[in-house]
Order: C-alpha cells, then structure tokens, then sequence
C-alpha cells in the first residue's frame, strides 16, 4: 500500500514538472499618444474632439496607419503598432494639437526606443515607462501664427 501510495504520489509530480516549463516572459500594454502641433485650418468650427489631419499643418506621412515600431537599444523590434485616427485637442487661440493614439504589447527591456513614421526614435527607460503607467506621450510639430 505504501509504494503504490508512493508510486502514485512520484507520478504527480513528475508529470507537474513536465507541465510547468519556464514562466511566461512579462510583457506591458504600452499606449501612446502622438500629437502634432499646429495652426489647424479654420474651414470649419473647431472642437475638442473633431477629426483632424496633420496633412494640414505639414506632415503628410502622419496619417491613420502610420507605423509605429519599438525597438530595444540593439535596434532589435520588439512590437509594432499603427497610428488610429487624429482627434483634435484644443490647446490655446492658435496652437491647437491632431492627436493620435496607438496601443501595443511588448516585452520587459531595460530601454524601449519609439519611432512613429520616419521621424526618429524616442527612448523611454522601464522605470519611466514604468512610472507613467506605461503610456508614452510624444510631440512634433511647431505652433505658428497663422493667417
């Protein structure tokens, strides 16, 4: 009785060993909001929240779908994402903000460098990214007194 209660007990545990393996690799829901300064056109009323489009202050390639890439310091990809549609963020009398936002998961890394489009990367420490609830808020553009 003893070694088949033994015999039983050897069983499960090897068979829990075989199931467990390595844990998962921890990974992060990164967002991200990419905004676009600038004196947006005034052809129609201007609210918070209206869809814009950085084409008109300049910046053609910043579009819905416009590639969003996170690389690790090697230069090695580790997620990828692109930009949704632009909402625009009333800021002041002529600076006024085409924000668009993208969401991804990447793995843990010491450093993330952030590229939208062509524009060259931003780099972001874990602990910042860690610290600002692992959303990253970049910038492009200039405010200009428009005619």
């Amino acid at each position: 009785m003893r070694r088949a209660a033994f015999a039983t007990f050897l069983g499960v545990a090897v068979l829990a060993s075989c199931t467990r393996g390595s844990p998962p690799p921890s990974t992060h829901r990164l967002s991200g909001e990419y905004a676009v300064h600038g004196v947006y056109p005034k052809s129609q009323p201007l609210t918070d929240g209206a869809p814009c489009s950085a084409v008109d202050v300049g910046y053609p390639d910043i579009h819905p779908g416009t590639p969003v890439v996170v690389k690790t310091t090697s230069g090695a990809v580790i997620g990828s994402a692109t930009l949704g549609t632009g909402d625009l963020r009333l800021t002041g009398t002529f600076r006024n903000d085409c924000v668009y936002t993208f969401s991804l998961r990447v793995p843990d890394a010491s450093q993330y460098q952030i590229e939208v489009s062509d524009r060259g990367a931003v780099s972001f420490s874990k602990d910042d990214m860690a610290k600002a609830h692992w959303k990253a808020e970049l910038r492009i553009g200039n405010y200009t007194l428009g005619t």
